[in-house]
């Protein structure tokens, strides 16, 4: 979302990072090849459907929403 002009806080991108981080540890050993690439490509079509119908502010307000706060695993 950033390289679309999402502007988050130091805050906002550390859970972010923990997030892939985690979601990356507990599900690769889980997914093939194949599949992860769906989701990397329907997470970045939904980006697009995201700013096309909301436009950049609401976007990046709802993306940030998704990290409000450490998640542990």
């Amino acid at each position: 979302m950033e390289n679309k002009g999402c502007k988050f806080s130091s805050e906002t991108k550390e859970y972010m990072k923990q997030n892939l981080e985690n979601t990356f540890l507990n599900c690769s050993n889980h997914l093939s090849d194949q599949d992860r690439n769906e989701i990397g490509k329907t997470s970045a079509a939904l980006s697009k459907i995201m700013f096309l119908k909301l436009g950049k502010d609401e976007a990046c307000k709802g993306h940030a929403s998704l990290y409000p706060k450490r998640i542990y695993n």
